[in-house]
């Protein structure tokens, strides 16, 4: 939105990897240099290490475009896997023929090592890539340990790079790792930005989108570098936001104050924060992935790669306990004085929801309105509640149910705990204000107008052909008119919705509920209350 504005040629601070875009610091070079000599070493194992965000992956793929072209290279993306899927994946990875509906790791191994050797014989080279490795456990790091002992009497036959958090570190020292540990033969750190860099990293990726002018305030760069840590993805997310702020206030730069409000924005109030908690709570807001950042007062857009778990001590947990507590409304306990703690249980309701690599970017929306409407969305919510000391009181509807004589009750979690409480009680203290995550579709930025042309309009009118179930006369139009439009109109009738013919959140919500049957649901039905899922 801002691109018009400021006379860039592309958005500078996508989270999505762009070579165009590459910059490597010389701390990201050093890292390089580790890595290519432990690669064509003898073998062994490859440690590059470095917080959420440092810039582990862009290394990675440095590092890919220059191995030899007479190596093959294997990448395991998700490292929660037994022993066996592991071994099952490297054998997909590498194109290995297997018996089918084998599971032995015997059979798997030699598969292997029968690869490793012709591959050897014919002068190439065999890499194993895992990401994510502190997510290893111990069997699965054991299993790879002795993936190394397939070797001629010169050298090793494959090497294996593990790329990870700290926590990595930590669980190579454990003692039952030690002989793993032993044969690490290059090892890297990498270190967040430091201020100058941070000032270099804005900079370069300003010029890359086609602006030489400075488009941030010094004082604006040295608090950027406060507030993101050195953290490259923090970095883009705040540049995004903050140039989004000053195009909205029709400010010519980014000074401090602006950039200090985009990251209240994103993450609450950061200021004072310890650093291992602040990169926390952004690395959750980054999981829900999307770049674009929305312009209206009441919707935002956070970004995302996958973030895996945080230590426990510093980690939301995801499970709450199983057994809900039954409390009338008055005794609800206050939570705390905002709604951070609840946000960030959502965001880990749809992380345990969503299949991997789904496209869709989830949003937040924030509305006023009644128990039927959040019935309609069936999506969970943060409602805001009073006790009955007037104590604002934030709690994750996680799961609501209705009887046959139209009573019911509502699951709500605060802070760690459940609560059941009755729907005539619900509503009692309920002030009809609710936020939640929906699954905005691919492409979708701000609300289309009647009038408007919009890619998402095509996927629109085939959504509401299959809706009405009748052969619509929608011309595959990109614009928002005509037979379509009416169509859209009926729909949001139908819906109880405002018929404006805008495509706005709510009707996108309503429209394409059923398409992504993996989504937390706040609707159970009575005879699923024996099996509410409390997880």
């Amino acid at each position: 939105m801002y691109k018009a504005y400021f006379a860039l040629n592309d958005t500078p601070f996508s989270i999505v990897p762009d070579p165009h875009y590459l910059y490597m610091s010389p701390r990201h070079r050093e890292a390089l240099a580790h890595l290519l000599y432990g690669i064509e070493g003898d073998g062994g194992f490859v440690l590059l290490t470095g917080e959420v965000g440092t810039g582990k992956t862009t290394v990675c793929r440095c590092l890919l475009e220059q191995l030899p072209d007479q190596t093959d290279v294997a990448f395991i993306l998700n490292p929660r896997l037994t022993a066996s899927e592991l071994l099952a994946s490297l054998c997909d990875e590498l194109g290995i023929a297997l018996p089918a509906g084998t599971g032995s790791i015997k059979v798997l191994v030699d598969a292997i090592n029968a690869f490793l050797l012709a591959n050897h014989g014919r002068g190439r080279r065999t890499v194993l890539i895992i990401d994510e490795a502190q997510n290893l456990d111990f069997a699965v790091l054991e299993q790879i340990r002795l993936l190394t002992n397939l070797e001629t009497h010169k050298q090793k036959l494959l090497q294996i790079l593990l790329l990870g958090q700290p926590e990595l570190r930590r669980l190579l020292d454990q003692a039952e790792l030690r002989q793993l540990k032993q044969r690490i033969t290059a090892r890297y750190h990498l270190e967040p930005l430091s201020a100058a860099e941070v000032a270099a990293y804005v900079r370069h990726r300003l010029q890359v989108a086609g602006c030489d002018r400075p488009l941030f305030t010094a004082g604006a760069l040295r608090l950027l570098h406060r507030l993101s840590q050195g953290i490259p993805r923090l970095i883009n997310v705040l540049c995004d936001r903050a140039l989004l702020a000053a195009y909205v206030a029709g400010q010519p730069r980014v000074n401090r104050r602006l950039l200090r409000r985009s990251a209240r924005e994103l993450f609450g109030q950061p200021d004072g924060l310890p650093a291992r908690r602040y990169l926390l709570r952004a690395g959750l807001v980054l999981l829900l992935a999307g770049s674009a950042l929305g312009a209206g007062l009441w919707l935002a857009d956070f970004a995302t790669p996958p973030t895996p778990p945080a230590p426990a001590s510093a980690a939301v947990s995801p499970s709450p306990p199983a057994a809900p507590i039954s409390l009338p409304w008055q005794q609800l306990p206050a939570s705390s004085h905002n709604d951070e703690h609840s946000r960030l249980q959502l965001q880990l309701l749809w992380q345990q929801q969503l299949p991997t690599g789904s496209p869709v970017a989830l949003r937040w929306l924030r509305l006023q309105g009644s128990l039927g409407r959040l019935e309609q969305l069936d999506l969970p919510a943060i409602l805001t509640l009073k006790n009955d000391s007037g104590q604002a009181v934030y709690a994750l509807l996680r799961q609501l149910q209705r009887t046959p004589a139209g009573d019911g009750s509502a699951l709500l979690q605060i802070d760690e705990e459940l609560f059941q409480l009755p729907l005539h009680q619900l509503v009692r203290c309920w002030l009809g204000e609710y936020q939640l995550l929906w699954p905005a579709p691919a492409g979708y930025r701000e609300a289309i107008t009647p009038g408007q042309d919009d890619a998402l309009v095509a996927l629109v009118a085939r959504a509401l052909a299959r809706y009405f179930n009748e052969p619509l006369p929608l011309e595959p139009s990109t614009h928002l008119g005509g037979n379509l439009l009416e169509t859209l109109k009926r729909f949001q009738r139908q819906q109880g919705l405002k018929d404006d013919g805008i495509i706005g959140p709510l009707t996108l919500i309503r429209l394409t509920r059923d398409a992504l049957p993996q989504r937390p649901r706040l609707l159970v039905s009575p005879t699923d209350s024996a099996h509410v899922d409390h997880s």
